[in-house]
């Protein structure tokens, strides 16, 4: 056996020694570390479920999305400008909207020269048949007398409708209002 005493041996394998709240600290270390470990792997699970539920309905979904509304041409449809000729605001628009529901095309919506337009106009710029401008002056409620004839090749509609004040009697108006 070695000669030396007990008190002049060599430890090897012995770790430093640490002091007490440096073991508090390191179990308050692993402690958050296990949390953040547990809360990512929870994460991935969901993130896979949604994933997996997606996989799984677009395989047995036969015909895929439905479409939200099948638009079907007006045969009659021309394409339409609406002027504002008598400044109350947002009248066009409410005008545009009768017209897109029947599914007409309205090329241009906007004010026009001059806002004292007293009544209101349907401008044929000879493009389509005299019968088709006036099928939208009746679902207009313009009356015949008031479309006037404009041929322009420049025009970028085969219809421009010049609202005037006389707007608020127009039948498209009273049934949307």
């Amino acid at each position: 056996m070695n000669k030396r005493s007990f008190a002049t041996r060599k430890v090897y394998n012995r770790r430093p020694a640490r002091p007490a709240n440096s073991k508090k600290n390191s179990t308050t270390v692993r402690s958050i570390r296990k949390n953040a470990n547990m809360l990512i792997i929870w994460g991935l699970v969901v993130i896979n479920v949604i994933l997996i539920g997606s996989l799984i309905q677009k395989i047995f979904s036969p015909f895929g999305p439905l479409p939200s509304r099948v638009d079907v041409p007006n045969e009659d449809a021309v394409s339409v400008e609406i002027l504002n000729g008598c400044g109350a605001h947002g009248i066009a628009n409410v005008f545009s909207e009768v017209l897109r529901e029947k599914q007409y095309d309205v090329v241009a919506v906007g004010n026009a020269d001059t806002f004292d337009y007293e009544r209101c106009v349907l401008i044929d710029r000879g493009r389509v048949d005299r019968k088709k401008i006036e099928k939208v002056a009746a679902l207009l409620g313009v009356s015949r007398d008031r479309i006037l004839q404009i041929e322009s090749q420049t025009s970028q509609s085969d219809v421009t409708l010049i609202l005037g004040a006389d707007y608020s009697g127009l039948k498209a108006y009273r049934q949307r209002r």
